[in-house]
C-alpha cells in the first residue's frame, strides 16, 4: 500500500502477516518514499511494524512540536554531518547535538524497527504550515542518497493519517482472514 506521491511524499507498507499483539502489529515492511528515493527495507519480512506504526502516530499527535531553531537553520549537508558527529563520532560534539536532534523530536527514522537496517535517517523539522524533511543513508559515516523536500503541513500530516487508517484496516481484515 502506498499512500503519497513516491516523486514528492509517501508511505509504503506491506503486510505478510497480522500479529493479535498491537505492540507488533504485523510482519512486514515500511517505506518512506521522498523526492524519487526510498527509505528503508523493502522486504516482506523486513519487521514487526509496531515502532513504525507507532512514529507515525507520535508524530500526528505532535504535530508542529518538530522543532529546533539552531538545527533547521543548517543545510542538509550540514545537518547529515551533524548527525553523524552527534550519533557516531567524537564525544565532543555527542553531548549538545545529540540532545538538540533528541529534545526537539526531529528524528523520525530510525524509530526501533528494523524497517531501516538500511542506514536510513529521516529527519522531520514543522515550520509553521510546512515540514521539511531531510533523509539520508548512513555509508560508513558519510552521508549518502541525501535529499530533502519541503511540504505543505497539511499534506504531510493528511499522508500519515491517511497511512494510519489504511493500515489499521489492512490490518484488520488480515487478522480477520487468519482467524478463518
Amino acid at each position: 500500500m502506498i499512500v503519497g506521491d513516491t516523486e514528492n511524499f509517501a508511505l509504503e507498507s506491506g503486510l505478510s502477516c497480522p500479529v493479535e499483539n498491537t505492540s507488533q502489529q504485523a510482519l512486514g515492511f515500511f517505506l518512506i518514499h521522498l523526492s524519487g528515493r526510498r527509505f528503508g527495507v523493502r522486504n516482506s519480512e523486513a519487521t514487526l511494524l509496531g515502532c513504525s506504526v507507532e512514529a507515525v502516530e507520535q508524530r500526528l499527535a505532535m504535530r508542529g512540536s518538530h522543532v529546533s531553531e539552531r538545527l533547521a537553520s543548517l543545510s542538509a549537508e550540514e545537518l547529515a554531518e551533524l548527525y553523524f558527529l552527534s550519533f557516531y563520532g567524537d564525544t565532543d560534539h555527542w553531548t549538545r547535538s545529540q540532545n538538540d536532534f533528541l529534545e526537539s523530536n526531529v528524528i523520525w527514522c530510525p524509530d526501533g524497527d528494523a524497517a531501516f537496517d538500511d542506514g536510513s535517517h529521516v529527519l522531520q523539522f514543522d515550520q509553521g504550515a510546512h515540514v521539511r524533511l531531510v533523509a539520508f543513508r548512513n555509508d560508513v559515516g558519510k552521508a549518502s542518497d541525501l535529499t530533502e523536500r519541503t511540504i505543505l503541513a497539511d499534506d504531510y500530516y493528511s499522508i500519515l493519517k491517511t497511512w494510519v487508517s489504511e493500515f489499521r484496516m489492512d490490518r484488520d481484515i488480515a487478522l480477520e482472514n487468519a482467524r478463518r
